[in-house]
């Protein structure tokens, strides 16, 4: 081996021995407090934004009472619906795959209760309250124009 090629081998070996030892964070890991925000400040944020759509529907009587139905059934409740990714990340692959699918699960009957609850309050409006409510509830595309819109929205309040 010439000596060029041994001092290449040298390094080579110190670059991997010194990552080897570094402490790398999981991708688990580094993703565990990116929803905090949204755990933190969800209930406040959402009775925000019912607030806000009930100003702009001007229900009549009949429809209060099925608002009010329908808050309640979609109101947030106070268990981190994430599950505990601190104690997934540490399982094994199977097993964590497993508990992601649970998850998943749990989260797919909370979307379909929701998904009944606004039904049930969205056949109660009239064509133009279904307009307001419509355009109220749209979700921004992440990464396009209009979520930009709709982070500058939510820093200015």
């Amino acid at each position: 081996m010439n000596h060029t090629k041994a001092i290449k081998l040298g390094m080579l070996v110190t670059t991997l021995f010194l990552a080897s030892s570094l402490s790398i964070p999981s991708y688990a890991e580094e993703n565990l407090h990116r929803h905090e925000w949204s755990a933190e400040n969800r209930a406040e944020h959402f009775q925000k934004h019912l607030d806000e759509l009930h100003s702009k529907l001007n229900l009549n009587s009949a429809q209060e009472t099925a608002w009010q139905t329908y808050t309640h059934k979609i109101a947030p409740t106070n268990q981190d619906q994430r599950g505990d990714w601190e104690a997934i990340s540490k399982l094994p692959a199977p097993e964590r795959l497993d508990k992601m699918i649970a998850i998943k699960s749990e989260h797919l009957q909370r979307l379909e209760a929701h998904a009944a609850a606004l039904k049930e309050f969205y056949a109660t409006l009239g064509p133009e309250q279904k307009t307001i409510f419509d355009l109220a509830t749209q979700r921004p595309w992440k990464g396009g124009s209009k979520d930009k819109e709709h982070q500058r929205e939510h820093k200015r309040n």
